[in-house]
């Protein structure tokens, strides 16, 4: 999931319908912006594709699905390619299910832990400003 969070933004911004020129809403209202779009949408589901790179062995891996978010704190990806998984997140337990391995993993993910950012503000949880430093490029 490490720059999810990246495409999350994005999206925000355009749901916000948001064209951004050099002199319009400062980044601060932009932020604003995008953040009481999110806090009013209650659901929302998306396909994507997520590109890894993989530095030790030079090389991406790409994978697919969909992903749906009930806020707060619900959010599942279906992974269909390479390979079918789905991760869940539900009340605080993250649990990813690989069909192939037979196989659950189970882990608590406290809502303080700043590893795990990303994943919480698509719960619900935290905002914008809080959880990131942006700045304008």
């Amino acid at each position: 999931m490490g720059r999810d969070w990246m495409a999350w933004l994005l999206i925000g911004a355009g749901i916000c319908g948001l064209a951004v020129a050099s002199d319009a809403a400062s980044l601060d209202d932009l932020l604003d912006r995008i953040q009481h779009t999110y806090d009013r949408t209650q659901a929302l589901s998306a396909d994507f594709v997520q590109v890894a790179t993989l530095t030790t062995l030079n090389r991406e891996q790409a994978s697919a699905g969909r992903v749906y978010i009930q806020k707060p704190h619900a959010i599942r990806w279906e992974y269909t390619q390479p390979d079918a998984q789905t991760i869940l997140y539900k009340d605080n337990t993250l649990r990813i299910y690989t069909p192939k391995r037979k196989q659950v993993l189970q882990s608590v993910i406290k809502a303080d832990d700043r590893s795990n950012v990303a994943l919480l503000f698509l719960a619900g949880i935290g905002t914008l400003k809080d959880a990131f430093t942006v700045t304008s490029l």
